[in-house]
Order: structure tokens, then sequence, then C-alpha cells
């Protein structure tokens, strides 16, 4: 959660466990931080959907979906998001029920050259590149924060880090929206 009380910080997990094959430690670590019985989860064909689906439904309880319109949470391919709309996004009344989304990225470092950040829990602003995004993805985010209260949250995963990025977080390309 402190991820997203501080957009853009890059937090590391430091938790042994054993993985199933070809997993992800730090988006398996928020999936079992944020997973129990009464959520479900969407999980892209580009995984190991069985393995994965198991290890989860075993330790959390979640339910497994078929469609990605209708799961509280998402574990996909950053690389693979053509647009957020493909998330339940809430509604007005009810903008709780968005979906989270676990996406896996090549790596992301806080470099000067990369994103601008800016919102809540960000004293000015802070620096974030991301290698695996895809070409569309600051146009995308900047219709998802226009949704307000509504829109996805997202946790951008490489290897045993993670970032977050609330649905709040405004980013910019080298300051320019």
């Amino acid at each position: 959660l402190c991820a997203l009380a501080s957009p853009g910080s890059i937090v590391e997990i430091d938790v042994p466990m054993r993985l199933p094959k070809h997993a992800i430690r730090s988006s398996l670590a928020i999936l079992l931080a944020l997973l129990d019985h009464d959520t479900s989860l969407w999980i892209s064909p580009a995984f190991d959907v069985d393995s994965i689906a198991n290890f989860l439904r075993f330790h959390t309880g979640c339910k497994l979906e078929h469609t990605s319109s209708n799961a509280n949470f998402i574990l996909c391919e950053l690389n693979q998001i053509d647009s957020f709309s493909i998330f339940s996004c809430g509604t007005d009344e009810a903008p709780d029920q968005s979906a989270t989304v676990v996406a896996h990225c090549v790596s992301f470092s806080s470099n000067k050259l990369g994103w601008i950040l800016r919102g809540p829990g960000i004293k000015n602003e802070r620096t974030l590149s991301v290698v695996g995004a895809p070409r569309n993805f600051l146009s995308n985010w900047a219709l998802n924060h226009s949704f307000f209260p509504r829109g996805i949250d997202l946790f951008l995963c490489a290897g045993d880090q993670f970032v977050g990025l609330p649905r709040t977080t405004q980013i910019y390309q080298n300051g320019v929206s």
C-alpha cells in the first residue's frame, strides 16, 4: 500500500517464497496481499494461467474470471494493454469497484529522461523511466485519469520490484502531457 501512497516510488520485495514457474515475485507478492475469497482475478493467457491460478486460489481463495472486464484484479503484460477500457473502471456511485491492474514490464528506474509524475503522494514531481510500455500508454493513462473518481489503479512489476500508479497520478513525458 505504500507504493500507492507514494506513486512512482520503487518498492523491493525481499520475501522468500516458492513460486510457480515463470512467475514474477513482485506481482505475486502484490496479489497475495490484495486477493481474498471475495475478489476475482483475470490472468492474461500470456502466463501459465493454470499454475498461477492454482497457486493464488490456494493461498487466497480468490475466484478466477474468464473475462478481463469482470475482474477486480488483472495480471497481464504491460505491453499487451492497448486500452484500459477492457478493464472495469467502476461507476460514479461506486468507483471502488474498478480493477487493479498488476502489469509486468521489462524494467523501470527513477531515470530523469523518463516520465514525470505529479499528484497526491508526490511532493512536486517524481521521475520514472519504464521499459516495456506500449507507445499509447501515456494517452491511455491520461484518459484513465480524466475519469476520476473512476479509473483503474496500476502496479508495474519487474523482477523483485514494483511501482504503484493510482488513478490520481498524472504522467507526462519529459514534462509534456
